[in-house]
């Protein structure tokens, strides 16, 4: 199985009105990684830039627009997906992963239509798979447990040590991703979570009844 991990970052949720700006992804086989891959995109023409969000992101308009051009930064995509699969094999395409796949893939299909590609499909399978969805599933038990199911709160109660200035940088979220998509899989770590925050919970709740018990209102 060829597994490629994918993240993008972009000026909005619309793929088809708002500008992605960045593609990172990381191509496992076999276990390994075999490739890394990550560039900036300036926007298209007529893409909608959103000030708020690009501030969110830290970066300005101006520095937007110096990214490489669409062109430029499609032709070095396709040179790195050449590297590990054939686009004229219907049988060799890569299972594409992303933390949120929809939101993912809807920026990545549309930046193919923009760029004038038909071929999205000769280099990814359908369906994508969802990282989120996984994580849904398998941390059913812990959902009382967590404030919600983003990256981070997910990462961070999976033990995954996050630098939280460098999230919606596509790479680095890429990698995140990577390792709860690897770490969901640990039948033995999801039940030792599930434990301890059972306990933790029970732990939290006793004490709150003795202070009630000692403390009468």
């Amino acid at each position: 199985m060829k597994k490629l991990y994918l993240d993008v970052e972009t000026t909005g949720f619309n793929s088809k009105k708002d500008a992605l700006i960045q593609i990172a992804f990381i191509v496992v086989i076999d276990g390994r990684i075999e490739k890394q891959f990550s560039t900036k995109v300036r926007p298209f023409p007529t893409d909608r830039i959103n000030k708020s969000t690009l501030d969110w992101h830290g970066i300005t308009e101006e520095e937007v627009m110096e990214y490489p051009a669409p062109r430029d930064a499609f032709n070095d995509l396709v040179v790195a997906l050449e590297t590990h699969v054939d686009p004229a094999n219907p049988n060799d395409k890569y299972d594409m992963l992303a933390y949120n796949s929809p939101f993912d893939e809807g920026f990545m299909k549309s930046f193919f239509i923009k760029i004038d590609d038909p071929y999205y499909g000769s280099w990814f399978k359908n369906p994508s798979t969802c990282i989120l969805k996984k994580a849904r599933k398998v941390l059913s038990p812990l959902k009382k447990y967590m404030k919600d199911q983003k990256l981070l709160t997910v990462a961070k109660t999976l033990g995954i040590d996050v630098d939280e200035e460098r999230l919606h940088e596509a790479m680095y979220d890429t990698n995140i991703a990577m390792q709860v998509d690897n770490l969901l899989d640990d039948k033995d770590l999801i039940q030792t979570l599930i434990k301890y925050y059972e306990e933790k919970n029970a732990q939290a709740y006793n004490e709150k009844y003795r202070r009630k018990v000692s403390n009468p209102q």
